[in-house]
């Protein structure tokens, strides 16, 4: 197990972001039927600079 000093820190001023990202994507999906992972991934990698291994591994963590 990892020491804590080794994990990587949060970037705080985001968070608002991340939430409401989320929120917009639960927004679009919910009108168009379509899977949230086609839109929360990219916005993920493209938006938010999160590597796209990381991305991927948290679309298949949450629930559908």
């Amino acid at each position: 197990m990892p020491a804590l000093a080794s994990l990587p820190s949060r970037n705080l001023e985001h968070d608002w972001l991340y939430s409401l990202s989320g929120f917009l994507v639960g927004l679009i999906v919910g009108v168009t039927g379509v899977g949230g992972g086609s839109l929360m991934t990219p916005l993920l990698v493209l938006v938010f600079g999160v590597a796209p291994v990381t991305a991927v591994g948290t679309d298949l963590l949450l629930p559908h």
